[in-house]
């Protein structure tokens, strides 16, 4: 697969190639370039100074790697050095720079400096130094008229001509510096030491190695950029490299700077600036919120500048790939309480597995991602009461997706205390990691839920708030997940006290589901005891999530509870008394809610005829409905069965989620995740897609992130 593919840096040797790096100082770098020219500039009206340069000149072979943190390019043979006297302007054109009024000859055993600056001359003397790397610690000492304004120091690929201060017309310019000389009461100034920056000729992106989240996806089409696979919310981390004009990269103090932008459709709509040679962090996750994004054509560019004024660019195409995370689940351990009643066991994990994307009759399933598979033993137990006993093992049971890309697992821990068990239940963050390591945890994230029962849902809404639905005591509680403070973190920052709706049992989990952009959190809850041969009927509300204050975001008024569906739970069919949320529900950005509407058995063998529907709300003054059908039923949508409909399985309690990209996933607790599409007013499933499979044991939540 494409994603076992590396992309190598290679960075080019020359053999007894000569690096030459300037030793860091107050002088300036500038793009003009010097007349050229061998004569002296010496006027009849001038006097002399000698000024001095200080140069470190690295000992042959060492590579980039081991170069002191100033650019000069491994291919450097000789340098030329100009003058520019005052009154007179500089050419632009590096072509203009192979006479030099002075040249050093690098190639020599000995380094020889030629030119012609009257009857002082230059000298050049050099000691042996090992800090800040092996080389020749070189003093320059040139004659300068006194009416000289800047000196401007040039590297190139080929030596000077021998015993002269001419380059090869042929010869690169690989990197240059220059730097004003003051001359006060006839005296020289300080001795000058400048950085060369280096002078790109080429770019290349380069993303980091061993990325999980960033992969190669094809080479293109013939003159085409190379097109990598951004796979989910993970960060992503690339590197621009400017290369010399003999291939070599530019890095350290010389290095340009690397304009990069990520343009959607063509059309600017991240950009930053970042030194050649140096990683930064890109992303098109923030961008992709929608089907119209998912749709669009992604590229990463890069621009450089050049003292020619000729820019040089390059560029590669994006392609998106959500991915879906699924918590490792085991079977239910009774029925009695709230939520999801867990066995702990070492196979609990949290796996992330890549929805590639599809084209024409491509029919493939979501692809684990090994890189990005949490073990249990990742996850920390959840606190528990003083004196009790914690399994070995928390149990992972839900997971929620924050705007940053970190994600919550909803985690139970059991724990005996006095002979008698007991569970608890918190939320803990893990942050992506571009490299092949699993999500880690994040620091101080904990929040404690309780301590004595087990939560029935969880979501986050783009504040970085999180909601949890206390089924003990029928409130919605938020933590701010951006809160300092010392784990865990035991208080929530907003409690919303919940009323059941009519003839609701207490025994009745309830959903949450928060709606795409985070402005409406949404309950669903069946009015009826779980696992019981009665007609349930499912009801649902809505509660804003108020924008006054985003830091500390609060609930606005609730509607009612609205009539939604009605379902049958039969206890003769396999796991269909398992108490999780019920029924479970989906949100998309216009309101519209998903869950299960029917989940009868029927015939020899038991069959089970599970559908899903659409329904539409209606709000005004807070009074929620769904409409109404001639049969006085609530209105939905042409119901569609589930993958796996008819194998004497129980699927109305399977979990939904709306992916970024818009498309409708549900679990199904024979067949696995699957996805649907909104056609006509019915669900379809995705015929390009098979299920994703499920971990063992049951499924009681998943989340799909950009």
């Amino acid at each position: 697969m494409h994603r076992h593919s590396a992309f190598t840096r290679s960075r080019a040797l020359t053999a007894g190639a000569v690096a030459l790096a300037l030793l860091t100082g107050c002088g300036g770098a500038s793009s003009a370039l010097p007349n050229a020219g061998g004569a002296s500039p010496q006027s009849p009206l001038t006097g002399r100074i000698a000024q001095k340069l200080s140069l470190l000149i690295p000992a042959k072979g060492y590579a980039n790697s081991r170069r002191a943190p100033q650019y000069t390019s491994i291919a450097t043979k000789g340098i030329g050095i100009s003058l520019v006297l005052q009154g007179q302007s500089a050419p632009t054109n590096p072509a203009t720079l192979t006479s030099p009024n002075v040249a050093i000859n690098l190639t020599t055993t000995t380094i020889s400096i030629v030119g012609d600056l009257g009857p002082n001359g230059q000298t050049i003397a050099c000691t042996a130094v090992t800090s800040p790397q092996p080389g020749q610690d070189c003093t320059i000492t040139l004659s300068l008229p006194t009416d000289v304004a800047e000196i401007f120091v040039n590297a190139w690929d080929a030596a000077p001509t021998a015993g002269g201060t001419s380059f090869s017309p042929t010869a690169q310019l690989l990197s240059s510096a220059a730097a004003p000389v003051t001359v006060t009461g006839g005296a020289p100034g300080p001795t000058i030491a400048l950085v060369l920056d280096g002078i790109a000729a080429a770019l290349r992106i380069v993303p980091s190695p061993q990325q999980t989240h960033f992969v190669p996806a094809g080479n293109g089409s013939a003159g085409a950029p190379a097109t990598y696979t951004e796979i989910g919310a993970g960060p992503v981390s690339v590197t621009f490299d400017a290369l010399d004009a003999d291939g070599n990269t530019i890095i350290g103090n010389g290095a340009p700077t690397v304009q990069w932008q990520i343009t959607q459709n063509g059309a600017s709509a991240l950009a930053g600036n970042i030194v050649s040679g140096l990683p930064t962090n890109v992303s098109i996750a923030p961008l992709l919120t929608n089907l119209a994004a998912f749709s669009s054509s992604f590229a990463l560019t890069a621009t450089a500048s050049t003292p020619s004024g000729t820019p040089v660019s390059t560029a590669i195409a994006i392609q998106p790939a959500q991915e879906l995370w699924v918590p490792g689940n085991n079977g239910p351990a009774g029925t009695t309480g709230r939520g999801p009643q867990m066995i702990a066991s070492a196979s609990s994990l949290l796996a992330g597995a890549e929805i590639p994307p599809t084209s024409g009759t491509l029919s493939i399933s979501p692809i684990p991602l090994p890189a990005d598979s949490v073990a249990s033993t990742a996850l920390a137990p959840c606190p528990i009461p003083s004196g009790a006993t914690a399994a070995p093992f928390g149990s992972s049971t839900n997971v929620s997706a924050d705007p940053s890309g970190n994600l919550w697992l909803l985690v139970v821990t059991q724990f005996s205390l006095a002979a008698s068990p007991g569970q608890s239940s918190c939320v803990e963050g893990f942050a992506i990691q571009n490299n092949a390591n699993p999500p880690q945890p994040l620091p101080n994230s904990m929040r404690l839920l309780s301590s004595t029962d087990v939560f029935s849902g969880c979501t986050i809404d783009r504040y970085d708030t999180l909601w949890c639905v206390d089924s003990t005591t029928d409130t919605i509680e938020g933590y701010d997940l951006q809160a300092a403070g010392t784990a865990p973190f035991a208080t929530p920052n907003v409690t919303l006290p919940l009323s059941l709706p009519p003839a609701g049992a207490v025994r009745t989990p309830i959903a949450i589901a928060v709606q795409p952009g985070g402005t409406n959190l949404w309950l669903a809850m069946a009015a009826n005891s779980v696992g019981t041969s009665t007609i349930s009927t499912f009801y649902a509300r809505e509660i804003p999530i108020t924008t006054a204050s985003p830091s500390a975001p609060s609930l606005g008024i609730s509607s009612n509870w609205a009539q939604f569906g009605t379902a049958y739970n039969s206890t003769a069919v396999a796991n269909s008394a398992i108490p999780v949320p019920d029924p479970p529900i989906a949100v998309d950005a216009n309101d519209n809610i998903y869950s299960v509407d029917v989940g009868n058995t029927t015939g020899t063998p038991l069959t089970q005829a599970p559908l899903i529907g659409m329904w539409t709300p209606s709000l005004g003054g807070g009074a929620l409905s769904f409409g109404f059908s001639p049969g006085f039923a609530p209105t939905a949508s042409a119901p569609y069965p589930f993958y796996g409909s008819g194998f004497g399985y129980s699927n109305a309690d399977s979990p939904f989620a709306i992916a970024p990209d818009g498309a409708l996933w549900a679990g199904d607790s024979y067949q696995g995740i699957s996805r649907y599409t909104l056609s006509g007013g019915s669900l379809v499933p995705d015929a390009q897609l098979n299920p994703m499979a499920l971990p063992s044991g049951a499924i009681y939540g998943f989340v799909i992130s950009p």
